[in-house]
Formats: structure tokens, C-alpha cells, sequence
């Protein structure tokens, strides 16, 4: 998952004391203590496994799954308070002065032509879309990600036989349940850069509303239009897929937006929902990948809101962190040069933005 030199980055990075004291959530004030190197080794591997503590414990030698169980949770918690800035809406202001250069990437990414091989096996060329130096305003790519999770308040209020079930167990399941996936499931709206990486997400939310909605929720199109407001000549804007454009933002854009939500009206137009939709999609390698590494995210059993919903959903902003570490340290499909050809920062210059 990651060299022994990137992890003594992040730990130079994250402040974390030598030993660190976590409560035991107790009368008597006890605390338990943990190496700092071991938390973040039990953290990785817990992620990247997707194993229960119960299981992982057994495997790194841990006497009990509840006292680390306690310190996986305090460090996640920790990393999620500490990054706040790079994984909220408030990434697009760190990000902010970047926007020029994302937006160049992607501009000379949609000018190549590129050779397709159809059924038959012949060769087809798709010619690119030409766009002066400085007018192209793009710098990003938004979507929404669906994570599914255990079902919510499931099974009885007490252990006796004949118990009744959990209380509001009818409201919490249907708050969740995504009708299009037909699970229940979390939904998270982010947005990705020429570079791989995740520059800002909002949620979890309930996956029950469609992508537009989140999209209202975070209120991002307001944050955009004013971050530029002043700061750029252009107004930089972040494209998503169809979904996107039944509403006339100002800063998200989907397909056909900009022929008013109607046909084309001309073959430039044609061309150049073309070759932003095949830019588009490169993205969607960030999502399986992020999946194939991160195997915490597709464990929907130990996935529950009903335990501890504060927690899991820090879960899912740290997992995110980690995952743009793996970029930084490593790059990704997007960012290479058969893709966007724009190179992340290190681990060190993203942790200390």
C-alpha cells in the first residue's frame, strides 16, 4: 500500500505525539497509550483490508480489538479534524490558484486525436477540439460516488427472543435506501483534478436524493462564483455528466449544457461535448481504483450508521485523504501521461498546503 518512506512522511507530517493517550471512555480517567507508528500501521492495514478488529487484531498481534479498536478510532477522528481544509469544500480555496494550469491540461488533452478499434478491428481516428491558449475554462470534473452500507437499524431492540424491533428502524432505513441501486447506501459529491486527485468532497450524504441535490446541500456553486470573484479574469468552472445539467449553474456544468438543453446546434458543439464526455470519463478510473486499494469502502457490513454515524462518516473523508496520498506518492491513471499529463504534488507538499 505504501513504502516505508512514505509513512515516516505522513508521520512527520501529522504531529502526532510519541505516545499517544486515548480514552477508555470510562469512570476512572484511564487512557489506553499507543505507539504512533503503530496506530498509523493498524490504520493502513485496516483500510486497505477492509477486515474487522475482531480479525486484524489476531493478525498484527493486538491482546484485545477494543483497545484498538479505541485507537483506530481516535486517529481517525484526528486526521479528519487536522485535514478538514484538504478534504472539505475549503480544498477549493487551497486549490484556487491552480485552476489556470488544470484548466491547460485538460485543454491540450481534448486537442489530441484519438485512434479508437471498432468491432470489426479498424483502426478509427476521433480528431480532437482546438481551443486557444487561455480561453478553455474548465479545471475540473465533478460526480457523485455511491457507497453502500450496512441497513440501518437492523434487527432487534434487545437480545431476548420475541424483542421487538429498533425504534424508528422504518425512517432510518428508507432515509438511506438509494431506489436506483436498490441498497442502502452514502453518496458523495466530489471533485477531481487533472492531477488524480480528490480537491474537495462534501458527505456523506443519504444516497436517497439524486446527484443535483448534494449539489444544492453544499451550496459549492455559491463558493465557486465567489472565491473567483475578483481573483481571476475567467470563471473557472467544474464538469460533470448529464446529471449535471438539468439546473443552469454558474460553476458545475454538465453534458449539453451549454447548448441550452437541447439539441446541437452546430458540429462544433457536437464535437465538444465529444471530447469533454471522453475527458470525463478518465475520472472514473479514480473510483475503481480508489475501490481496488481501499477495501474499507466496499465492506458494507462494517459499514453501519446505526453504531457510531459520527465516526463512519469520517471514515469515508479519511479514506479519501489516504487515497490521495497513495497518488501523491505513486500517481494515478488520470494523471498520467496517457491521460491528463499533470503530476500530483508529494506527500509532504500535499500534507503541508
Amino acid at each position: 500500500f505504501y513504502h516505508i518512506v512514505h509513512m515516516q512522511w505522513m508521520l512527520s507530517c501529522f504531529d502526532l505525539p510519541e505516545i499517544c493517550r486515548v480514552d477508555r471512555g470510562r469512570l476512572d480517567g484511564k487512557c489506553y497509550t499507543f505507539h504512533r507508528e503503530e496506530l498509523l500501521i493498524y490504520l493502513l492495514m485496516a483500510i486497505a483490508s477492509g477486515e474487522p478488529h475482531s480479525k486484524l487484531s489476531d493478525r498484527t498481534g493486538q491482546k484485545c480489538d477494543q483497545r484498538i479498536g479505541k485507537g483506530f478510532k481516535w486517529l481517525v477522528s484526528y486526521l479528519d479534524d487536522r485535514y478538514d481544509h484538504l478534504l472539505g469544500l475549503g480544498g477549493m480555496l487551497v486549490w484556487r490558484q491552480y485552476f489556470p494550469l488544470f484548466a491547460e491540461k485538460i485543454r491540450e488533452y481534448i486537442a489530441k486525436p484519438i485512434s479508437r478499434q471498432d468491432d470489426m478491428g479498424n483502426i478509427q481516428v476521433e480528431p480532437g477540439v482546438w481551443f486557444n491558449p487561455g480561453s478553455f475554462n474548465t479545471a475540473g470534473f465533478v460526480d457523485c460516488k455511491v457507497y453502500e452500507i450496512g441497513t440501518p437499524h437492523s434487527g432487534p431492540a434487545a437480545p431476548e427472543p420475541g424483542s421487538q424491533r429498533r425504534p424508528w428502524w422504518y425512517d432510518f432505513q428508507r432515509a438511506f435506501y438509494d431506489g436506483h441501486h436498490h441498497v442502502h447506501a452514502v453518496k458523495m459529491l466530489s471533485f477531481i483534478a487533472p492531477n488524480g486527485l480528490y480537491i474537495a468532497i462534501w458527505g456523506p450524504a443519504s444516497a436517497r436524493r439524486d446527484d443535483t441535490r448534494l449539489v444544492h446541500w453544499s451550496k459549492i456553486d455559491d463558493l465557486l462564483f465567489q472565491m473567483q470573484r475578483g481573483y481571476f479574469g475567467a470563471l473557472y468552472i467544474f464538469f460533470g455528466d448529464s446529471k449535471f445539467r438539468v439546473r443552469r449553474w454558474r460553476c458545475i456544468r454538465g453534458r449539453h449544457a451549454r447548448t441550452h438543453f437541447g439539441p446541437w446546434n452546430n458540429a462544433r458543439e457536437r464535437a465538444e461535448d465529444r471530447v469533454m464526455n471522453r475527458a470525463r470519463e478518465s475520472i472514473e478510473h479514480s473510483y475503481a481504483d480508489q475501490q481496488n486499494h481501499l477495501q474499507q469502502l466496499k465492506r458494507e457490513d462494517l459499514l453501519k450508521m446505526g453504531n457510531d454515524p459520527v465516526a463512519m462518516l469520517k471514515l469515508f473523508r479519511v479514506c479519501h485523504l489516504f487515497y490521495n496520498l497513495r497518488v501523491c506518492a505513486f500517481g494515478s491513471v488520470v494523471s498520467s501521461t496517457n491521460a491528463l499529463s499533470c503530476k500530483p504534488p508529494t506527500i509532504q507538499e500535499y500534507l503541508n498546503m
